[in-house]
């Protein structure tokens, strides 16, 4: 394990093998870190929730295999976890809200803003500046367009591109089920888990 002289440790918080944390990032426990994430500098894990009248109740998980880059911020939650997959890939200045939960293998491009209680499923993909309204599903392999701006009626359904402001379907995701190799048997049942998701909620 790597962790720069600088870097501020509060609480608790447990490391997986070989993670790297870089200067001036700070993680407030309760916290979990998993094996072979990469924490880079200026980086702040498990603060206060941003909320009015909701306190800190739960800290923060992330996955194996995890890179966090400069300036991310990621927040306690209220209710629950708010908990990174594996195999992420958070660009510099993104930002996951309390209570939201980010799935396996996700990549939040620069200044992507995730809002409270959002839920990004395994596979997807948040371009450059994008904005999620606080309690949004985004599907499996998805693809949101750079500056898009996800609002609360939107419905970003498993393996589709979508774009604007309000973000719409601007058809399939095809390089990215490529990719994955992601078969129709198994987007079907992402499709079914999405649904499943929204309903529940």
């Amino acid at each position: 394990m790597q962790i720069d002289k600088t870097a501020i440790i509060e609480g608790n918080v447990h490391f997986g093998k070989n993670v790297f944390i870089g200067p001036y990032t700070i993680i407030y426990g309760p916290a979990e870190i998993g094996d072979n994430v990469k924490i880079h500098g200026h980086v702040s894990i498990g603060d206060m929730p941003q909320h009015r009248t909701r306190p800190k109740l739960c800290g923060v998980e992330i996955g194996d295999n995890t890179t966090i880059r400069e300036f991310a911020t990621i927040h306690a939650g209220t209710e629950n976890k708010t908990r990174i997959g594996k195999d992420c890939y958070l660009m510099n200045y993104s930002h996951v809200s309390h209570d939201s939960v980010v799935e396996d293998n996700v990549t939040l491009a620069n200044s992507v803003q995730l809002g409270g209680h959002s839920y990004v499923m395994r596979g997807a993909t948040i371009g450059l500046g994008a904005t999620i309204h606080q309690y949004s599903l985004i599907g499996s392999f998805s693809m949101i367009g750079m500056n898009s701006v996800v609002g609360v009626k939107c419905r970003i359904t498993p393996g589709k591109i979508f774009a604007g402001n309000p973000a719409r379907s601007a058809g399939e995701n095809v390089i990215g089920l490529s990719r994955n190799k992601v078969s129709n048997e198994y987007l079907i049942k992402e499709t079914e888990r999405f649904w499943y998701i929204l309903d529940g909620d």
